[in-house]
């Protein structure tokens, strides 16, 4: 099967190797031979080629892309889970306008979450995140939560990708995970800011993540919804977003 495969995927302009060495090391081509040349002096050796192809061939052929929806299809169940309750679409990320002059400086320190599009991880109330410069030029980031009675915390850091656009950063809460993209699309550094993530699978769906970030644990609706027009004004869906509970915080610090 192997041998009529390769024989049959000659490619045009192409010459059967294993025809001209037989004819070297042959003293007297057999008809089938000399009828194999008649073919090739008329220029229709691909033509009959193609007519008596494998259809094995053809996926012999095909196979990368059916290997990748192979391997797609099984890691559908894994991601999945990834992926519920959030907002996914099919086709890669979108590349969206950021904060122009960003300064990171003006950014650090601590934010609130007023509300985010839905998010797996996230099961908690009260959030908060505060940003700090290590040593060695990362930024430290730090999510606090409260869940059941309790204050949780993690810490992650964050790089700036690229230098000629500050204001997308990476983010990774593991050395096992890859930076995720963490992009400051509008800040006025006091008062609010509107952050926006996007998960790639494989280019074939992407999941939003979507935040609106204050300096405080409430915001005015007029601020709440100038930063939602940022967001509709990038094609962001906002049906989905919802408010993060920001009542009965006081607990003692982590």
């Amino acid at each position: 099967m192997a041998d009529c495969c390769i024989a049959a995927c000659i490619r045009p302009g192409q010459t059967n190797k294993s025809h001209q060495l037989r004819r070297r090391y042959d003293p007297a081509p057999s008809q089938s031979a000399q009828a194999s040349d008649k073919i090739e002096a008329s220029g229709g050796t691909n033509q009959a080629v193609g007519n008596s192809r494998d259809p094995s061939c053809t996926e012999h052929r095909r196979s990368p892309s059916v290997r990748m929806k192979a391997r797609f299809i099984i890691l559908l169940p894994l991601l999945l889970p990834l992926a519920g309750g959030q907002v996914y679409h099919w086709g890669p990320c979108p590349q969206l306008g950021v904060q122009p002059n960003f300064n990171l400086q003006m950014y650090l320190g601590k934010w609130y979450e007023i509300e985010k599009l839905p998010i797996s991880f996230e099961r908690g109330k009260c959030m908060e995140t505060n940003y700090s410069m290590r040593g060695d030029n990362t930024i430290k980031v730090v999510n606090t939560e409260q869940l059941g009675g309790k204050l949780r915390s993690v810490e992650g850091t964050a790089v700036v990708l690229d230098v000629s656009e500050p204001a997308k950063l990476g983010v990774s809460f593991s050395v096992f995970t890859p930076y995720i993209s963490y992009w400051i699309l509008s800040t006025d550094y006091e008062t609010s800011a509107a952050v926006y993530s996007c998960f790639d699978v494989l280019r074939i769906f992407h999941v939003d993540y979507a935040w609106i970030l204050g300096r405080t644990r409430s915001l005015p609706e007029k601020t709440i919804s100038a930063v939602k027009d940022i967001f509709i004004r990038s094609h962001i869906d906002m049906e989905r977003m919802k408010p993060t509970d920001q009542e009965g915080c006081e607990l003692p610090p982590v």
